[in-house]
């Protein structure tokens, strides 16, 4: 009878701790990819404002750089319309930018050549 009580007890727990994970889930819009050693750190340029999303993006790549023991880290910064594309080295960062929409093909070209 001991680990049905306790096993309600977690049930319990998890319909009080669900909502709080939810709440803080939607107010982190940023992340980092993931694949094999490569990271990309994701931010949502908030209020079109480009230049703190470039910080955030920064220092983001930066703790990635320092934690994971890696050398080059990519970086977005975007309103999903504009995007900015950043590479940090060691002693080196890269940008470049293009915009979804008209005749964005060259810039976008050039684009994938800092993330490659």
């Amino acid at each position: 009878m001991n680990g049905y009580a306790d096993a309600a007890k977690e049930a319990k727990r998890y319909h009080f701790i669900a909502p709080v994970l939810i709440m803080l889930c939607n107010l982190f819009d940023d992340f980092v990819l993931t694949r094999g050693k490569t990271k990309i750190c994701i931010v949502e340029a908030k209020r079109n404002d480009f230049d703190q999303g470039k910080a955030q993006a920064l220092v983001g790549c930066e703790a990635v750089a320092d934690r994971e023991g890696v050398y080059v880290v990519y970086g977005i910064v975007t309103d999903f319309i504009k995007w900015q594309l950043y590479r940090s080295g060691e002693n080196t960062i890269v940008m470049d930018s293009c915009t979804i929409g008209g005749n964005a093909n060259k810039k976008s070209r050039k684009s994938y050549a800092v993330i490659e």
